[in-house]
């Protein structure tokens, strides 16, 4: 199969970032409780676009490397796989990381700032600095705390190749794919709603890698899925998917349901496969692909732009209200895109391709031995 760039796809991560964004803006001082009901309902559901993150970059990376491994597995297949990526994760998150090293010296120096969770303590900076941040260890989230997600996202590139093989050497049919589907959410559903008394489609933070590659695996399947089906338009399934997230984020459902907005996510994901139809279109357009190329970067920026800003209101001014609110909901979106941008543009793209070619030559040098 031809592979061809499908833009939706970049454009939906882009609005995944800022779903992202808005759920820990309505949390900053001085927005916290004086938003509409409406906006902060929305907003509560907006942790959900990392899942959204995890579906849509195991349908990516499966589309970009499936034949790497449905043929051959070897060390060197999968040393090259995993450099690759971590050409694209890393360079970001310490550059992210590191940068809040002077702000809490800073902060803590001349502001007597205390994290009451101890956020900032050393060991929690070894946990990020290897990727280890993700995986459910007890007392491992601190610094950049939205980067456990890059972990444990590493955590499934690392598992990638084998699944690959499994799956794309035996070239699965369409009832296997849905099987296989409905056999990871009957696992996860069952776990999480036995170990909270059903308060929670999610089992728990030590569970964490189960969520993550359980739905980079659903993932890795719609792909499977768009390479063996052929509709002729996905407008209806995009429709049914776009309502029931919306539905779902305007009233904010109960925690239990969560599932049904991982699945519609799927759905959306698969839809977009298919250019022709309004969502598509939308999501192809130059604003939406712009904010999906510098998603990654506006994930990791903005937990930093927030610590920041969230302290400089607090002293400007002690009674933000009323229309002066648009004042912090400006600047927090504004600056986490300008950060975000410059993080993109001199950092992200330089690194990435400095390790790709440093990558290419090792691989090079390693087929001629």
């Amino acid at each position: 199969m031809v592979k061809k760039h499908i833009d939706a796809l970049t454009g939906i991560r882009g609005i995944a970032a800022l779903w992202v964004l808005l759920h820990h803006l309505v949390t900053q001082y001085p927005l916290e409780g004086k938003l509409p009901h409406w906006v902060t309902n929305i907003a509560e559901k907006g942790w959900l676009g990392v899942d959204l993150f995890f579906l849509l970059s195991g349908f990516v990376i499966a589309y970009v490397h499936h034949n790497d491994f449905s043929h051959r597995l070897s060390f060197s297949s999968w040393r090259r796989f995993m450099w690759l990526r971590i050409a694209r994760i890393y360079p970001v998150h310490l550059v992210t990381t590191l940068a809040l090293v002077p702000i809490f010296f800073i902060a803590s120096t001349l502001f007597n700032y205390h994290s009451p969770a101890d956020a900032f303590s050393l060991p929690k900076l070894l946990f990020s600095m290897s990727l280890t941040n993700g995986f459910g260890l007890e007392n491992s989230v601190g610094w950049n705390a939205p980067s456990w997600s890059v972990s444990s996202e590493f955590f499934a590139y690392l598992c990638f190749p084998f699944l690959a093989a499994l799956l794309f050497r035996a070239s699965l049919f369409t009832l296997q794919c849905f099987a296989i589907i409905a056999a990871v959410f009957a696992l996860t559903i069952s776990l999480g709603w036995g170990l909270t008394d059903r308060q929670s489609y999610f089992a728990g933070w030590q569970f964490v890698l189960l969520r993550v590659l359980s739905e980079f695996l659903v993932g890795m399947l719609i792909f499977r899925l768009y390479q063996i089906i052929k509709v002729t338009t996905l407008l209806p399934m995009a429709v049914v998917a776009l309502f029931i997230i919306a539905f779902m984020a305007l009233f904010n459902t109960h925690s239990r349901w969560d599932w049904v907005m991982i699945m519609a996510f799927g759905l959306l994901l698969f839809s977009l496969t298919d250019n022709s139809h309004f969502a598509s279109r939308w999501l192809s357009g130059s604003v939406a692909v712009y904010l999906g190329k510098i998603s990654y970067s506006v994930y990791l920026c903005h937990g930093v732009v927030f610590m920041v800003l969230n302290s400089a209101f607090g002293r400007l001014l002690p009674d933000w209200s009323g229309v002066a609110l648009s004042v912090p909901i400006a600047a927090y979106i504004g600056v986490s895109i300008l950060a975000a941008h410059i993080t993109y543009t001199f950092i992200e793209v330089p690194a990435q391709a400095w390790l790709k070619q440093r990558i290419k030559r090792e691989y090079r040098a390693d087929v001629k031995t």
